[in-house]
């Protein structure tokens, strides 16, 4: 067993840009009003044969209490048929578009990185996706069900040594019995995905446990102060694998 006592996933895992990413507040920032459409045209798509225009609907969520929620649903301009995407995990829907960018997962290969969130209980939670074409024409995400806290870290990156592809990393806090409290210090679990151009889709390339504790609400988490004290082990581990899109577990102090 790798750490003490029963742990508690905050609502955590998210993924940030090279630049750190704006932390959470106490309300979600909507692109836009409930309703609009924002239009965004991505060149190299994953999976499209040519450019593609991508029109994401804005749905709502004013608060936890909301009883008329709507989801966000991002389609394919023109498409036949119709091809949808709604931003969920199982029963759990996200309804607030908060981002909405192309970002290129390899040189001329396009995804749509998007940022939908959803009022759990006293906080707001925000889904990560990266959204292409998969199969017959659909919309799909290839992350596994990555969310994010405001006391996680989270990074993307580049590293041709490792994979041609963007790298994901995220450090998300565990809440042990023993210290439950969004204030205390909180041990990590940090994993790393990695693009699988055969499945079409981010698996878990590497999991590192931490023993070592960190502050909760720590300003240096917006500079990803764990990510960035494991990356050279990180790093290590993943270039010495004898074949891609293999799990690695490990445990530091």
């Amino acid at each position: 067993m790798l750490l003490a006592g029963t742990p508690k996933i905050s609502c955590a895992t998210i993924v940030q840009s090279q630049k750190p990413l704006e932390r959470l507040h106490e309300t979600l920032a909507p692109l836009a009003p409930p309703g609009e459409h924002i239009q965004r045209r991505v060149t190299g798509l994953i999976g499209a044969s040519g450019p593609v225009t991508l029109d994401i609907v804005q749905g709502k969520q004013e608060n936890y209490e909301d009883q008329h929620p709507v989801a966000t649903q991002i389609c394919i301009v023109r498409a036949w048929p119709k091809s949808c995407y709604v931003p969920r995990i199982g029963s759990n829907i996200f309804y607030v578009a908060v981002k909405a960018e192309p970002v290129e997962i390899a040189p001329g290969h396009q995804a749509l990185l998007l940022w939908t969130g959803s009022y759990q209980y006293d906080e707001p939670s925000i889904l990560l996706s990266l959204v292409v074409m998969g199969h017959k024409g659909k919309l799909v995400d290839t992350l596994p069900h990555v969310i994010f806290g405001p006391q996680d870290e989270s990074k993307l990156w580049y590293d041709p040594v490792i994979s041609p592809y963007l790298l994901v990393s995220t450090a998300v806090a565990i809440w042990m019995e023993d210290d439950n409290s969004q204030f205390g210090n909180h041990r990590y679990w940090i994993r790393t995905y990695e693009y699988c151009p055969e499945l079409v889709q981010y698996t878990e390339a590497n999991f590192i446990s931490l023993e070592k504790k960190f502050p909760g609400l720590d300003a240096r988490h917006k500079e990803n102060l764990v990510i960035n004290r494991v990356m050279p082990t990180l790093k290590s581990r993943l270039s010495r694998r004898s074949s891609k899109c293999v799990e690695s577990k490990e445990k530091l102090k």
